[in-house]
């Protein structure tokens, strides 16, 4: 994603923090980095598992799968 996309999701996603009442996210560009290889090499193999920094407790993660067989039409999600 480029830079101008991960800062606006960043501003939108700290506006909403906010609102709750807990306190702001910031980039962190070995991070993104980090997901996006991993996010490459799970599209690549197309298995869905949690790395080892997740598993080892060293990051959180959130994983989801989505297939359409027609266009806006669901027909698989994990």
């Amino acid at each position: 994603a480029s830079k101008q996309f991960a800062e606006e999701v960043l501003k939108a996603h700290n506006d909403y923090r906010k609102k709750h009442g807990v306190p702001p996210l910031k980039l962190c560009k070995k991070l993104n980095r980090g997901a996006q290889q991993y996010a490459e090499e799970l599209a690549t193999t197309r298995v869905l598992k949690h790395s080892s920094e997740s598993a080892n407790g060293k990051c959180g993660e959130n994983l989801a799968w989505a297939s359409y067989d027609q266009p806006g039409k669901l027909s698989f999600l994990v």
